[in-house]
């Protein structure tokens, strides 16, 4: 709920949901916001055949399977980039990269908004890197020309985290497990 009153879109907004996993904000966005166009991007296969199932009834959200720097998306062709909780799972050597992109598929004057860990932590684990806190994201948005215009920090999302991405992270490995037995 607080991203989608981050968002402010007119109609016909174009967002790249970077890392969509199934689809859930995606659909937020189109239902607070029918008349976005939605581009869904994610490196799973199996994420992307439970989103697509989910939102079949959704015309206005496209569903990518792979890379940003290989897949075909349109430079300067999106109002807003969302970025949710993705960025801790890529290797810190790509972020550049991904930056980089990120300011070539914007359209001048696009926004971008990210939900990241922000707590440090000297290990990480197979699915999350908790490595950054909140002024080495900052560094890095700067250092690739980006302006922060707002930065919230949610000190215990941490905690959050355990309650509720853990448990939807299992249903998720259930449905997961069920598509391929069918």
């Amino acid at each position: 709920a607080s991203i989608i009153k981050l968002l402010d879109l007119e109609s016909g907004a174009k967002v790249l949901d970077f890392g969509c996993g199934t689809g859930e904000l995606a659909e937020a966005v189109v239902r607070r916001y029918p008349g976005s166009e939605i581009t869904g991007l994610d490196v799973s296969d199996q994420v992307i055949a439970v989103a697509r199932e989910t939102l079949r009834n959704h015309d206005n959200i496209e569903l990518i399977c792979g890379e940003i720097d290989t897949v075909p998306l349109t430079l300067g062709n999106y109002d807003i980039i969302l970025c949710v909780t993705f960025l801790q799972h890529i290797d810190p050597t790509k972020l550049p990269l991904i930056f980089s992109r990120f300011s070539e598929l914007l359209r001048p004057g696009g926004r971008m908004i990210v939900l990241e860990n922000v707590y440090r932590s000297n290990r990480a684990n197979d699915y999350i890197n908790t490595t950054f806190d909140e002024n080495t994201w900052r560094e890095m948005f700067t250092a690739e020309g980006f302006q922060l215009d707002k930065v919230t920090s949610y000190p215990h999302w941490g905690a959050i985290a355990v309650e509720s991405i853990l448990p939807m992270m299992r249903r998720l490995r259930e449905r997961l497990k069920s598509n391929e037995s069918v």
